[in-house]
């Protein structure tokens, strides 16, 4: 960036923006090792050890997820323009998290990760290596995250996206039953937990309520996308500060407190909706 801004570089920073993509995937090669290699497809680059029959077809379905996920969520989904999507498949577990920790708080306990999307700096998402078909739903998931930076909307939104796509474009058995996921947020969600989920904090967390977090972000995203043009003006403007709860109110007259709360049967209290106030005392909890 010190470059582009220096002058010294001919052309815009659309054009020379692959460029630096590709020069800081090739330092990060190097200093993986010698195993990994780099490929390219289109607007794809890859980083892995993969033989070159899988890396061929990780390629290819990267490129066509991209387009899928363009055409499920017309309307909100954007690609960057001229950049190229950077796919880093890590030989191992313990390379992974030892890369991934960087983008972590230096203490605390954590969920598990398949894989992340990291739109710091250079945008780009990496993943372990494991067979092509457990690795193909984290890169839709991952995609969709990168296809949605633009937007500054909030985690349950940002994840209820993402894991819907995952499973409209890679289905994969579900861990529970639709009754036993109902009976685990009944029994878990709260007035006061459930600022935690409007909040993001329970996407960070682990065990169950990361589990739930993630499970109830796409059943709210799932009800809500019914009605394609209302959520897609109300994904347009909902925002991380409130949780989405003003966009809400304007596009579906919808409170989503109310929402939950009747998602699982709870008793009136108006405790349910997002209380952006209380959030900074969760934080320090």
């Amino acid at each position: 960036m010190a470059w582009l801004d220096s002058g010294e570089a001919h052309g815009s920073i659309a054009e020379r923006w692959p460029e630096i993509q590709r020069a800081w995937a090739l330092h990060l090669r190097q200093a993986l090792g010698p195993a990994y290699e780099i490929s390219e497809l289109g607007s794809t680059l890859l980083v892995s050890t993969l033989p070159a029959r899988q890396r061929d077809m990780l390629l290819t379905f990267v490129e066509k997820s991209q387009q899928r996920i363009s055409r499920l969520l017309h309307g909100i989904a954007r690609r960057a323009n001229g950049a190229l999507t950077l796919v880093f498949v890590f030989e191992d577990q313990e390379t992974y998290y030892r890369y991934v920790s960087r983008y972590y708080p230096d203490c605390g306990e954590f969920a598990l990760s398949g894989g992340m999307h990291i739109n710091d700096g250079c945008s780009h998402f990496v993943t372990a290596r494991a067979d092509l078909t457990l690795i193909e739903p984290v890169i839709v998931h991952e995609l969709t995250h990168a296809q949605v930076t633009h937007l500054p909307i909030p985690a349950w939104l940002n994840e209820g996206l993402a894991v819907n796509s995952e499973r409209r474009l890679t289905p994969t058995p579900a861990e529970f039953t639709p009754a036993e996921f109902h009976a685990m947020h009944a029994a878990y969600w709260s007035p006061e937990t459930i600022q935690d989920f409007w909040s993001g904090q329970a996407f960070h967390a682990s065990g169950e309520e990361n589990r739930l977090a993630y499970d109830l972000g796409q059943l709210l995203t799932a009800q809500l996308s019914q009605d394609w043009d209302a959520f897609t003006a109300f994904a347009n403007e909902a925002t991380m500060a409130d949780s989405g709860h003003a966009a809400a109110l304007a596009h579906f007259d919808l409170d989503l407190g109310e929402a939950v709360r009747l998602m699982f049967d709870a008793r009136p209290d108006e405790g349910w909706s997002p209380r952006p106030a209380s959030w900074g005392q969760l934080s320090n909890a």
